[in-house]
């Protein structure tokens, strides 16, 4: 039998007989009385994704069933089943974890994670849901260096260190509410521009550009809880600061494949999302310069009762909030006179060391 979930669905020849003949072809997981809902229907597809193969013949003409009845299902059930309808209010409800959860609910169980993607010039935030399958992380010192005659090793200078992330985020739109999760796919490809002035001032010409698109990246699991892969590290002032602000260098978005064995694309020629053709499953590659926020990056001095207290700017848990086995306890005061001298003539390094640590001792930790 067709079941409830087929009602008043127009479907062609081929698909009405995968209907029709549902509980034969599909004997495994196919109700005898048919699919009573979407809901019924989505955990088909599911469990013979799972037995045959995501891409497998059987799981490919069941997702176009699920397609053809969700379609059709009305206003009403999308409404349903999209009772969070922007990211806004997932990110200010009450409660984080029953939201983000009921999130996940809405987009199926394939996507585990939910990537935050900010753009603090205009005050938004975008929830696109997925599943992080590569991540890398790059910390590069840079230093000048200049050859000089009769030295055999060069001058070095350091200038900075610079930082840089490359990861891939994986969307699987077979399940749950496709119809958001295509629209959260959209936005994300917004937040790659910049912002203009006002549009009144700018309609003619090619405006005046007011911010650049940096985006601020953080990481929830499914159920809600921050991920430390893309850690809050702590701000000035004790403030927090959510995630990881950077500069997009490279953004591989959207990439459909029709060819056989390889099929990753659909067309939806139904109410609900439109005459398209959209990917059955992405995956977007992020290519990001760093850029820090909050504290120094780097290692200072504290004066406290007992000695100087080693710190790192960032936190000790920096980078990614698992904390630290260097030695936290503070160290005496360095020697002076004639024993420091001595200990001097060891290296540059070690003078250096001892001076700032003098500077924080002395109350004057700025050297002035």
């Amino acid at each position: 039998m067709a079941g409830a979930a087929f009602t008043g669905v127009p479907l062609s020849r081929a698909l009405q007989d995968l209907v029709d003949n549902g509980h034969i072809y599909y004997k495994p997981w196919w109700p005898q009385q048919g699919p009573q809902n979407v809901t019924q229907l989505q955990n088909i597809v599911d469990k013979a994704a799972e037995a045959r193969g995501p891409n497998s013949k059987t799981a490919q003409e069941l997702k176009r069933l699920l397609r053809a009845a969700m379609n059709i299902a009305g206003e009403q059930e999308s409404a349903n089943k999209r009772n969070i309808s922007t990211s806004a209010e997932i990110l200010t409800a009450a409660d984080q974890n029953l939201a983000f959860a009921h999130m996940k609910e809405q987009l199926g169980d394939i996507n585990k994670e939910f990537l935050i993607v900010e753009y603090p010039a205009i005050d938004r935030r975008l929830v696109l849901p997925g599943t992080l399958i590569t991540f890398e992380d790059r910390f590069k010192p840079n230093f000048h260096k200049e050859q000089v005659y009769g030295r055999m090793d060069p001058i070095v200078s350091y200038q900075n260190t610079n930082r840089a992330m490359n990861f891939s985020w994986e969307i699987d739109f077979s399940s749950g509410d496709t119809s958001w999760a295509y629209a959260a796919l959209g936005d994300l490809a917004k937040m790659m521009y910049p912002v203009y002035q006002d549009k009144c001032v700018n309609r003619l010409g090619t405006g005046t550009l007011v911010a650049a698109p940096l985006l601020r990246f953080s990481l929830r699991s499914g159920d809600g809880g921050a991920v430390k892969l893309l850690r809050s590290p702590a701000g000035t002032a004790g403030q927090t600061i959510n995630g990881i602000l950077g500069v997009v260098e490279s953004f591989e978005y959207l990439k459909m494949n029709a060819t056989k064995g390889n099929f990753t694309m659909m067309r939806t020629p139904g109410v609900a999302l439109g005459n398209n053709i959209l990917p059955l499953s992405l995956t977007l590659n992020f290519g990001i310069t760093v850029l820090h926020e909050g504290g120094k990056v780097g290692w200072v001095w504290e004066k406290s009762d007992t000695g100087v207290l080693l710190t790192f700017g960032q936190g000790q848990g920096y980078p990614y909030g698992a904390g630290t086995t260097l030695e936290q306890s503070p160290t005496p005061l360095p020697a002076t006179g004639a024993d420091a001298d001595a200990h001097s003539a060891s290296g540059p390094e070690a003078a250096v060391s001892d001076n700032a640590q003098r500077r924080a001792l002395d109350g004057n930790p700025c050297g002035e």
